[in-house]
């Protein structure tokens, strides 16, 4: 590893370690100011204590909700000053999706995230799309409002019942908290914070350009369109050269990927999974592993790839990713159909797992993925009736 991805790494932690420790001492500044009020006259003792602490935590848990609508909400705003168009607009697994001139409820979830933001930014060049400001939007709100709620607290508290102002405090603590989560860079969950978007889009313009690929592309999932019939200039920047990748444009080249499978081109998704990984010196995040992984091993299934490859390849790591990913994303159900069918021959299992990929394709949220997935899985039935060459 390079000094400079050592660093990197040093300062990931660094940060992740602030966003931790603010955490806790905003559950703990919570602990004593309710241990506190009950102390200066509240009847009941150790009783009273208990409720309050219990009332409290409710309050600190419905303030983390509104301070995460909000977040979202402030990429929404960001995004329409900035000239871009509302796609999709997701709060732990409730989205709310825009088909046509129409607005539909769906559900979905990304593990470690509390909500999502997809717009779809104007025709423009990357530098009149003020991609700052849309992703600035989300921390910039939880900021404004935790400065407001503190300001009301010490303003009113007085005048405020037990009720209010733990819910002010909880979302002047909940909103400074998120603020310094997104606020300051760090890869959580295997997925960069707004600010190491942002560092990713100021350091390389190739990254800025893979965002708005991505982000036109997605809008144009929603529409109904698949990633094989989208033009081939949209996926201009992607693998253009040699070089290292940034984890944005990564993730544009993991597209491409997919859009080869969408093609059924299995030997090009092949080339592109192999090139992908061969330049992952380790610093991207952990998402981007877990995907190729997956469609790397689907494609050995179908190629009917011997036993030991297929378990050399589905390491404990994928293994855990997909259990986790399956919960709501229809291509990895779809994976392990085909290591019930193909790889372990066990009919039962998958009979299991193709009712519960129908049960789940029928209402996902993503009807072009739901279809592509699909003739995913006749291709796998089509590998399964014939006789294998082992």
């Amino acid at each position: 590893m390079t000094k400079r991805h050592t660093t990197s790494a040093a300062r990931r932690k660094a940060a992740k370690a602030i966003a931790i420790t603010a955490f806790y001492a905003a559950c703990i500044l919570l602990g004593v100011f309710i241990g506190k009020h009950v102390a200066g006259g509240t009847p009941g003792g150790f009783a009273a204590l208990i409720l309050h602490l219990l009332g409290g935590l409710g309050l600190l848990m419905a303030a983390i909700i509104v301070q995460i609508i909000i977040h979202e909400c402030g990429h929404l705003v960001a995004g329409l000053v900035a000239g871009w168009r509302l796609v999709a607009l997701r709060i732990f697994g409730l989205m709310l999706v825009r088909r046509g001139r129409q607005f539909v409820l769906a559900s979905s979830h990304i593990p470690g995230t509390g909500g999502q933001c997809l717009m779809s930014p104007p025709d423009r060049p990357a530098a009149q799309c003020r991609l700052t400001l849309y992703n600035a939007g989300g921390f910039a709100a939880n900021l404004i409002t935790a400065a407001a709620s503190l300001a009301v607290l010490l303003l009113a508290g007085r005048q405020m019942g037990f009720a209010g102002q733990t819910f002010t405090l909880s979302m002047a603590v909940s909103g400074a908290f998120l603020f310094i989560q997104n606020g300051v860079p760090l890869v959580l969950a295997g997925i960069p914070n707004d600010a190491m978007n942002i560092r990713y889009l100021r350091r390389d313009p190739a990254e800025a350009d893979a965002l708005l690929a991505m982000m036109r592309a997605n809008a144009m999932m929603q529409d109904g369109i698949r990633l094989k019939d989208m033009p081939d200039s949209l996926f201009a920047g992607a693998q253009a050269d040699g070089r290292q990748r940034g984890p944005i444009s990564s993730s544009l080249d993991i597209m491409l990927l997919c859009r080869a499978i969408d093609m059924h081109d299995f030997t090009l998704a092949g080339r592109l999974a192999d090139d992908i990984s061969s330049r992952n010196d380790g610093t991207l995040p952990a998402i981007y592993d877990g995907e190729v992984g997956r469609e790397r091993l689907f494609l050995a299934l179908i190629a009917r790839r011997p036993h030991d490859e297929i378990e050399r390849l589905y390491d404990k790591k994928l293994r855990s990713y997909v259990k986790t990913m399956s919960s709501w994303q229809l291509s990895s159900v779809r994976l392990l159909y085909a290591l019930a069918l193909l790889h372990d021959g066990d009919t039962e299992a998958a009979h299991r797992l193709r009712t519960r990929f129908d049960k789940m394709a029928a209402g996902y949220f993503s009807p072009a993925d739901a279809e592509s997935e699909r003739e995913l899985v006749a291709c796998i039935d089509a590998v399964a009736a014939t006789p294998s060459a082992e």
